[in-house]
């Protein structure tokens, strides 16, 4: 379920959410694509054209020059998801996470002494919850 889409300043869209992973574990994501700025990134005024099939690729999948105009198969800058890989034999993964809401803070991203490549960095602050019990 997408709870949030974010138009990025720096052209990217953020989009988070929460879907489920088994009958009872849910498991949050965030994702980041076609932004400006960061390590791994995309010309500015890159869009995609036509109807996509969006495919999970983090940054050493993403070419700026294949993979930010694709028609299809576009990819993401970057990805978040709290799900751990062995989430159901450890029982202390066994806790869902939902997010119910995501922002942008680009103004201190960079360097904050310098004010050098502000919003190089941003932040994304999502709030939501988890069945953790010592968070």
């Amino acid at each position: 379920m997408v709870m949030e889409i974010i138009p990025n300043w720096d052209g990217g869209k953020t989009i988070a959410g929460f879907g489920k992973v088994t009958g009872t574990i849910y498991g949050s994501w965030v994702i980041k694509m076609w932004g400006s700025k960061g390590t791994t990134n995309c010309s500015t005024g890159s869009k995609i054209s036509g109807y996509v099939t969006m495919q999970m690729g983090l940054n050493s999948d993403l070419s700026t020059s294949a993979n930010c105009k694709l028609a299809s198969s576009a990819k993401v800058q970057w990805a978040w998801s709290n799900v751990q890989a062995n989430f159901l034999t450890t029982a202390a993964n066994r806790i869902s996470f939902v997010i119910i809401s995501a922002s942008e803070e680009y103004v201190f991203g960079g360097d904050i002494a310098t004010g050098a490549n502000v919003g190089d960095d941003s932040y994304i602050i999502i709030a939501g919850g988890s069945t953790l019990d010592t968070p």
